[in-house]
């Protein structure tokens, strides 16, 4: 971990510490208390890089050390701003999503919409990989790993048509299943731009994202292993998006998402 997360419920205001407020916070769980005691091998006073989950960052001090607990003297200061990209993904095959949500997360994504298409499998959908609380615990793992707060937003719609309304910004109704949508954190505004990968002569991501200012958003829609169908890629260019390229190469699923990501984050 190159950051301790906190949950918000966890911090419990210090009246005894003097000058910026700062906050008591102790750890009892595994995860936590292993890693401080056998991988930071931490001691009392050490300092410590800490984050209040979709909040602020901030510095904990390690006030004292129990037999299964950490006590931690924490002071806040200003929060990440969100990542600028939102990725509306085809559920690939389940163990290759499993595998992604960690990248995403390190590379910084505001909200991640899965969807159906024509060449994703419906029982897919019932995998456990493909489920707001399991894709939650690899954002975290991720955002330690990246020094950074903001979980990404999930949502899970069975039908394109509905995925890319909802990632878009309009209203799309209620997502496929009761409570498969989780929206944790501040509203993030609609995307500007939204873009579509397709293997060929397409633009590449920095053309793409030219004249956008610096806070604007920008949505990329990555199809499933076996690309969509020409239909599919009617249907998202009349709703406004173009497509962008990597080059002539197909790729699967993961290496395209963390690849474009990354283009797209240097080019903005």
């Amino acid at each position: 971990m190159n950051l301790i997360l906190i949950e918000a419920h966890e911090l419990v205001p210090s009246l005894a510490a003097p000058g910026a407020p700062r906050y008591v916070v102790t750890f009892t769980d595994t995860l936590r208390v292993k890693h401080l005691a056998q991988v930071l091998r931490v001691e009392v006073g050490a300092r410590l890089r800490v984050g209040v989950i979709d909040g602020a960052l901030g510095e904990g001090e390690v006030a004292h050390i129990g037999v299964a607990a950490f006590t931690l003297l924490v002071t806040l200061a200003d929060a990440p701003a969100p990542a600028r990209i939102d990725v509306l993904l085809a559920v690939p095959r389940p163990k290759a999503l499993g595998r992604l949500y960690s990248p995403l997360a390190q590379l910084g994504i505001g909200r991640l919409v899965l969807s159906g298409a024509e060449r994703v499998e419906r029982y897919y959908f019932d995998a456990h990989q493909v489920d707001v609380g399991f894709a939650r615990a690899q954002f975290l793992e991720g955002l330690a790993q990246a020094r950074d707060t903001r979980v990404p937003q999930v949502e899970i719609h069975r039908r394109l048509d509905h995925a890319l309304a909802s990632a878009l910004g309009a209203a799309s109704g209620p997502p496929s299943s009761p409570g498969a949508a989780h929206r944790a954190g501040a509203a993030l505004a609609a995307p500007s731009r939204a873009f579509y990968a397709d293997p060929g002569d397409a633009p590449a991501p920095r053309v793409a994202v030219q004249g956008l200012g610096p806070t604007e958003r920008v949505l990329v829609v990555i199809g499933p292993e076996g690309g969509f169908r020409d239909r599919e890629r009617a249907f998202l260019a009349r709703a406004g998006l173009t497509p962008i390229a990597l080059g002539p190469r197909v790729l699967r699923t993961d290496v395209a998402a963390i690849a474009l990501l990354a283009l797209l984050h240097d080019a903005l």
